[in-house]
Protein backbone atom coordinates (compact mmCIF):
# COMPACT_ATOMS: atom_id res chain seq x y z
CA UNK A 1 0.00 0.00 0.00
CA UNK A 2 2.86 2.17 1.00
CA UNK A 3 4.66 1.56 -2.60
CA UNK A 4 1.47 2.35 -4.47
CA UNK A 5 1.33 5.43 -2.88
CA UNK A 6 4.93 6.45 -3.12
CA UNK A 7 4.36 5.42 -7.25
CA UNK A 8 0.82 7.94 -7.08
CA UNK A 9 3.01 10.28 -5.88
CA UNK A 10 5.72 10.36 -8.28
CA UNK A 11 3.14 10.70 -10.98
CA UNK A 12 1.85 13.44 -9.29
CA UNK A 13 4.70 15.49 -9.49
CA UNK A 14 5.73 14.66 -13.06
CA UNK A 15 2.43 15.94 -13.86
CA UNK A 16 3.28 19.09 -12.48
CA UNK A 17 6.59 19.70 -14.23
CA UNK A 18 4.47 18.57 -17.41
CA UNK A 19 4.17 21.95 -20.05
CA UNK A 20 7.92 23.38 -18.68
CA UNK A 21 9.17 22.04 -22.10
CA UNK A 22 8.01 24.39 -25.14
CA UNK A 23 9.28 25.69 -28.20
CA UNK A 24 8.11 29.01 -29.16
CA UNK A 25 7.86 29.15 -33.05
CA UNK A 26 8.20 27.09 -35.59
CA UNK A 27 10.60 25.52 -36.46
CA UNK A 28 12.05 24.06 -40.37
CA UNK A 29 12.86 20.53 -39.75
CA UNK A 30 14.35 18.94 -35.92
CA UNK A 31 14.67 16.41 -33.78
CA UNK A 32 13.24 16.80 -29.92
CA UNK A 33 13.47 14.80 -26.74
CA UNK A 34 10.45 15.03 -24.62
CA UNK A 35 10.59 13.54 -21.13
CA UNK A 36 8.18 11.50 -19.05
CA UNK A 37 4.55 12.48 -19.28
CA UNK A 38 5.43 15.83 -20.07
CA UNK A 39 4.66 18.04 -23.65
CA UNK A 40 6.30 20.20 -25.76
CA UNK A 41 4.54 22.47 -28.05
CA UNK A 42 5.05 24.63 -31.56
CA UNK A 43 3.49 28.30 -31.59
CA UNK A 44 2.18 28.75 -34.57
CA UNK A 45 1.38 32.18 -34.60
CA UNK A 46 -1.95 34.21 -35.39
CA UNK A 47 -3.87 32.33 -38.59
CA UNK A 48 -6.62 33.61 -40.28
CA UNK A 49 -9.28 31.64 -42.06
CA UNK A 50 -8.39 29.58 -45.33
CA UNK A 51 -5.02 29.21 -44.07
CA UNK A 52 -3.45 25.93 -42.92
CA UNK A 53 -0.91 24.08 -40.50
CA UNK A 54 1.10 21.82 -42.76
CA UNK A 55 2.55 18.64 -40.49
CA UNK A 56 5.12 17.33 -43.24
CA UNK A 57 6.20 14.81 -41.27
CA UNK A 58 6.15 13.68 -37.59
CA UNK A 59 8.59 10.69 -36.85
CA UNK A 60 8.79 8.71 -32.84
CA UNK A 61 9.75 5.44 -32.61
CA UNK A 62 7.93 4.48 -29.14
CA UNK A 63 4.84 6.39 -30.30
CA UNK A 64 3.68 9.67 -29.13
CA UNK A 65 0.62 12.14 -29.09
CA UNK A 66 -0.44 14.89 -31.30
CA UNK A 67 -2.79 17.25 -30.39
CA UNK A 68 -3.66 20.69 -32.52
CA UNK A 69 -5.43 23.33 -30.45
CA UNK A 70 -6.51 27.15 -30.58
CA UNK A 71 -5.85 29.67 -28.03
CA UNK A 72 -8.59 28.91 -25.65
CA UNK A 73 -7.80 25.30 -25.61
CA UNK A 74 -4.14 25.86 -25.11
CA UNK A 75 -4.48 27.71 -22.08
CA UNK A 76 -6.59 25.73 -20.31
CA UNK A 77 -3.91 22.69 -21.12
CA UNK A 78 -1.25 25.24 -18.96
CA UNK A 79 -3.64 26.52 -16.78
CA UNK A 80 -4.86 22.83 -15.29
CA UNK A 81 -1.53 21.54 -15.19
CA UNK A 82 -1.42 18.83 -17.72
CA UNK A 83 -4.93 17.54 -16.69
CA UNK A 84 -7.16 19.17 -19.20
CA UNK A 85 -6.63 18.11 -23.19
CA UNK A 86 -9.33 19.49 -25.14
CA UNK A 87 -8.32 20.02 -28.86
CA UNK A 88 -9.34 20.69 -32.75
CA UNK A 89 -8.09 17.74 -33.74
CA UNK A 90 -5.71 14.51 -32.03
CA UNK A 91 -3.83 11.66 -32.91
CA UNK A 92 -2.89 8.88 -30.87
CA UNK A 93 0.12 7.22 -30.57
CA UNK A 94 1.68 8.10 -34.42
CA UNK A 95 4.90 6.57 -35.00
CA UNK A 96 4.89 7.93 -38.56
CA UNK A 97 2.91 10.82 -39.72
CA UNK A 98 3.36 12.45 -43.25
CA UNK A 99 1.90 15.46 -45.43
CA UNK A 100 -0.85 16.12 -43.26
CA UNK A 101 -2.81 19.46 -43.51
CA UNK A 102 -4.89 21.43 -41.24
CA UNK A 103 -7.66 23.93 -42.71
CA UNK A 104 -7.92 27.14 -40.03
CA UNK A 105 -11.78 28.04 -40.29
CA UNK A 106 -11.29 31.01 -37.47
CA UNK A 107 -8.96 33.61 -36.95
CA UNK A 108 -6.69 32.80 -33.90
CA UNK A 109 -3.51 31.60 -32.28
CA UNK A 110 -2.61 28.23 -32.90
CA UNK A 111 -0.22 25.30 -31.11
CA UNK A 112 0.59 21.78 -32.29
CA UNK A 113 1.27 19.60 -28.86
CA UNK A 114 3.04 16.54 -28.55
CA UNK A 115 2.26 14.54 -25.39
CA UNK A 116 4.75 11.80 -24.26
CA UNK A 117 2.44 9.83 -22.04
CA UNK A 118 4.39 7.34 -21.06
CA UNK A 119 5.58 7.19 -17.03
CA UNK A 120 9.10 6.84 -17.22
CA UNK A 121 10.55 6.46 -20.98
CA UNK A 122 11.72 9.81 -23.48
CA UNK A 123 10.70 9.93 -26.38
CA UNK A 124 12.55 11.33 -29.56
CA UNK A 125 10.42 12.91 -31.84
CA UNK A 126 11.82 14.26 -35.44
CA UNK A 127 8.98 16.68 -36.41
CA UNK A 128 8.55 18.82 -39.61
CA UNK A 129 6.15 21.59 -39.39
CA UNK A 130 5.00 24.93 -41.34
CA UNK A 131 2.30 27.16 -42.44
CA UNK A 132 0.54 27.49 -45.46
CA UNK A 133 -0.82 31.15 -45.83
CA UNK A 134 -4.12 32.06 -47.98
CA UNK A 135 -3.21 34.01 -50.92
CA UNK A 136 -6.68 35.15 -52.42
CA UNK A 137 -6.70 35.05 -56.08
CA UNK A 138 -6.86 38.32 -58.01
CA UNK A 139 -9.93 39.28 -59.60
CA UNK A 140 -10.69 41.40 -62.32
CA UNK A 141 -13.43 43.88 -60.93
CA UNK A 142 -13.27 46.03 -63.95
CA UNK A 143 -13.76 43.76 -66.99
CA UNK A 144 -15.32 46.26 -69.44
CA UNK A 145 -12.18 48.90 -68.85
CA UNK A 146 -10.16 45.84 -69.55
CA UNK A 147 -12.25 45.15 -73.04
CA UNK A 148 -12.01 49.02 -73.71
CA UNK A 149 -8.24 49.20 -73.05
CA UNK A 150 -8.00 46.40 -75.39
CA UNK A 151 -9.77 47.71 -78.04
CA UNK A 152 -8.39 51.27 -78.10
CA UNK A 153 -5.04 49.50 -78.04
CA UNK A 154 -6.06 47.65 -81.21
CA UNK A 155 -7.31 50.53 -82.89
CA UNK A 156 -3.86 52.25 -82.40
CA UNK A 157 -1.55 49.42 -83.52
CA UNK A 158 -3.72 49.32 -86.90
CA UNK A 159 -3.34 53.04 -87.46
CA UNK A 160 0.24 53.04 -86.56
CA UNK A 161 -0.06 49.96 -89.18
CA UNK A 162 -1.27 51.35 -91.93
CA UNK A 163 1.00 55.32 -92.02
CA UNK A 164 3.87 53.16 -91.78
CA UNK A 165 2.76 51.07 -95.11
CA UNK A 166 1.58 53.99 -96.68
CA UNK A 167 5.50 55.80 -96.11
CA UNK A 168 7.09 52.90 -97.24
CA UNK A 169 4.88 52.67 -100.67
CA UNK A 170 5.30 56.10 -101.20
CA UNK A 171 9.02 56.20 -100.76
CA UNK A 172 10.08 53.23 -102.52
CA UNK A 173 7.50 54.27 -105.58
CA UNK A 174 8.61 54.45 -109.00
CA UNK A 175 9.44 58.35 -110.31
CA UNK A 176 8.60 59.32 -113.69
CA UNK A 177 11.76 61.30 -115.07
CA UNK A 178 10.95 64.46 -116.15
CA UNK A 179 12.11 64.35 -119.76
CA UNK A 180 9.24 61.97 -120.45
CA UNK A 181 6.62 64.46 -118.69
CA UNK A 182 8.29 67.01 -120.74
CA UNK A 183 8.30 65.29 -124.20
CA UNK A 184 4.14 64.00 -123.23
CA UNK A 185 3.58 67.90 -122.71
CA UNK A 186 5.02 68.77 -126.20
CA UNK A 187 3.33 66.00 -128.25
CA UNK A 188 0.17 67.53 -126.77
CA UNK A 189 0.48 70.81 -128.10
CA UNK A 190 1.84 69.69 -131.06
CA UNK A 191 -1.21 68.00 -131.84
CA UNK A 192 -3.46 70.48 -130.76
CA UNK A 193 -1.37 72.87 -133.54
CA UNK A 194 -1.63 70.30 -136.19
CA UNK A 195 -4.09 71.85 -139.18
CA UNK A 196 -7.13 70.53 -139.84
CA UNK A 197 -8.39 69.91 -143.18
CA UNK A 198 -11.57 70.32 -144.49
CA UNK A 199 -13.14 68.49 -147.84
CA UNK A 200 -16.45 68.60 -149.82
CA UNK A 201 -19.00 66.38 -148.08
CA UNK A 202 -20.09 65.68 -151.88
CA UNK A 203 -16.86 65.29 -154.28
CA UNK A 204 -14.36 64.90 -151.50
CA UNK A 205 -12.11 67.73 -152.89
CA UNK A 206 -10.33 69.27 -150.14
CA UNK A 207 -11.71 73.12 -149.63
CA UNK A 208 -8.87 75.07 -149.57
CA UNK A 209 -9.24 78.62 -147.61
CA UNK A 210 -12.20 77.59 -146.05
CA UNK A 211 -12.78 77.75 -141.94
CA UNK A 212 -14.98 75.01 -140.35
CA UNK A 213 -17.90 76.88 -139.71
CA UNK A 214 -18.30 77.89 -143.38
CA UNK A 215 -19.21 74.47 -144.49
CA UNK A 216 -19.94 70.92 -144.22
CA UNK A 217 -16.96 69.17 -143.77
CA UNK A 218 -15.66 65.28 -142.58
CA UNK A 219 -12.42 65.94 -140.65
CA UNK A 220 -9.51 63.33 -141.86
CA UNK A 221 -6.47 63.72 -139.34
Amino acid sequence: MKNKKILFGIIISLFVITGFCNIPSVSSAETIEIPPLSYVYYSIGYLENKDEILINEIYCLAGINVYIMNEIQFETLQNSGGLIWNSLVNWKDVYWMTDWSIDITEDGYYYVVLYNKHTFSWRTVYVDINVCYYSPPVKSDNFFLGWLVFIISFIIIAIVGVVITIVFVSRHKRKIPKEDIKQEKTSEIQEKKKPIKIYCSECGTEILGKSRSSAQYVVLK
